[in-house]
């Protein structure tokens, strides 16, 4: 048995509200996607930088680099397009678990 149009309607938001949401989820989420960001630095750090001779960061200056990074570099986002969900969720947590797992794999060869 399928749904039809009405049925659908009535689980979607209007545009505003769920504008809204993202705004008050990335509020909320950029914490801890500073914390995560943070955490991956400390590890590449330590796994790329300090080799080569330059001191180990702990996290607490790990944080205060991404936060630095991420005033220095600004709002970036693609093309003029309003920022999704997906976009938010890949951007804050996805991509620096990707960033990591790659960066896991290159260290392996050193």
């Amino acid at each position: 048995m399928g749904y039809s149009n009405s049925q659908v309607r009535l689980n979607l938001k209007s545009k505003e509200e769920m504008s809204l949401a993202l705004i008050i989820f990335t509020l909320l989420a950029f914490p801890f996607a500073v914390v995560i960001y943070g955490l991956l630095l400390k590890v590449l750090w330590g796994w790329f930088i300090v080799p080569l001779g330059v001191q180990a960061i702990g996290v607490a200056h790990a944080l205060g680099l991404v936060l630095l990074f991420g005033f220095l570099r600004g709002a970036i986002k693609p093309d003029n397009t309003e920022p999704s969900w997906g976009y938010v969720i890949g951007h804050f947590f996805l991509k620096p678990l990707i960033f990591w797992g790659f960066a896991a794999i290159y260290h392996s060869f050193m």
